[in-house]
């Protein structure tokens, strides 16, 4: 029983956490505003992992829409970026 519990709790846990395309491509056209990341879709090999690459696109669609206006976010965003882009 207590194994039934627990796969149930992690299958939830998995959608919940989901990342959807929407939030994604919303979290991109927010993040196209700013200079960072324009420099990041300036450099070749950069964008086509933003493009293409399911973990980069991952962390970019967990960030949080509303706070990427703050510039203490952006610095935050910049770092989780900077490590999956390696």
């Amino acid at each position: 029983m207590t194994v039934l519990v627990d796969l149930i709790m992690l299958l939830l846990e998995l959608s919940i956490f989901k990342v959807q395309e929407e939030d994604i491509e919303g979290n991109l056209k927010e993040l196209k505003k700013h200079t960072w990341f324009q420099d990041y879709l300036s450099e070749e090999t950069k964008r086509q992992q933003i493009i293409h690459d399911a973990k980069v696109r991952r962390v970019i669609g967990r960030f949080s829409k509303r706070k990427l206006r703050k510039g203490s976010y952006q610095v935050y965003c910049k770092k989780k970026l900077d490590r999956a882009l390696r």
